[in-house]
């Protein structure tokens, strides 16, 4: 079972899996869309008091719970999506005699920033900085902090980008006009991890289990804002001229979302929180557990990422 199978991540494993003659039940939630997830099991359900749900739980072997909430300054949606959709997952796990083994997808937000550029390991101490990390946080707690009878491990990917994707959006359309975002920060060190990446690490770990209860997920390798400009700016064909935003413009346009969000119901990725995640320079992961669990994997690189989104935005017509 897939869980969120209708967002950018959970569409595209629940493809995959399909794509390789995997009976898969996609879960989406009522009022969400259902299209292109292609010929899989549709079931629009909400998790909390629902025997049909628990009836499908029952027939799983592998539940990837991908369902969570990362746009809005509205925090009951982050609590709702992140926190209480976990917990009432795991009380639904927790009735079942054979429950099924859950991978819970959470984020790097849920760890947070790094305070140089040294890497965090899984045992670093969790300091998230905006809403969306807090509410991934408090989800793992709901795992960690009960002794649950059914197996699971938590993952925790840097940003995930890829055709489909809205969150890098943006960057992509500034960069057809010759500009290169930088927001909060001079300088920032991160990692990306392409979508197709995350579907295969997904695969992976569907496969083989392991005893690890978290794990950072991803590309060891560190980019700099200058990595991506230079990438943006290669497949647009153009030089991409840098416009830096200082931490107080960033924090009134987070502001000014938080107005629309809560004027419109209209949830914007720009957030008070988001911009104080923005404001951080390094976000950057140790990857050396999963490498050790199971082996080395071959990323895409930048340049083949980015031109892959940009050709499929504009395919579909995202950018002009």
């Amino acid at each position: 079972m897939v869980t969120g199978a209708n967002g950018f991540v959970g569409k595209a494993l629940t493809l995959e899996l399909l794509k390789r003659k995997s009976p898969v039940t996609a879960l989406i939630f009522p009022g969400t869309t259902s299209k292109d997830i292609g010929d899989a099991q549709i079931e629009a359900l909400p998790i909390r008091n629902s025997p049909r749900f628990r009836e499908l739980l029952n027939q799983q072997d592998v539940i990837v719970n991908l369902a969570g909430n990362l746009l809005g300054a509205n925090p009951r949606r982050y609590i709702q999506a992140n926190i209480e959709t976990v917990n009432e997952l795991a009380k639904a796990l927790q009735e079942l005699e054979s429950p099924p083994r859950l991978i819970h997808i959470s984020s790097n937000a849920a760890i947070g920033p790094s305070s140089n550029e040294k890497s965090l390991t899984e045992k670093a101490t969790r300091h998230p900085v905006g809403l969306y990390g807090t509410s991934k946080k408090n989800g793992e707690n709901v795992l960690l902090k009960s002794n649950w009878k059914f197996p699971y491990v938590i993952l925790r990917p840097p940003s995930i980008y890829g055709p489909e994707d809205k969150c890098f959006l943006d960057l992509f359309k500034w960069a057809e006009k010759g500009i290169f975002l930088k927001l909060g920060t001079r300088y920032k060190h991160f990692q990306l991890l392409f979508r197709q990446d995350f579907i295969q690490i997904l695969l992976k770990i569907i496969e083989k289990d392991s005893s690890e209860k978290i794990l950072h997920v991803g590309d060891p390798k560190i980019f700099t804002d200058t990595d991506l400009s230079n990438e943006l700016g290669a497949a647009a064909g153009k030089k991409l001229v840098p416009f830096y935003f200082p931490p107080s413009f960033v924090k009134l346009a987070g502001r000014v979302s938080a107005l629309i969000d809560a004027g419109f119901d209209i949830p914007l990725l720009l957030s008070p929180s988001k911009s104080r995640e923005m404001n951080c320079r390094f976000w950057v992961q140790d990857f050396g557990l999963f490498e050790e669990v199971y082996g080395k994997f071959n990323f895409t690189t930048l340049n083949d990422g980015v031109t892959k989104t940009r050709e499929w935005y504009k395919q579909k017509r995202w950018i002009k």
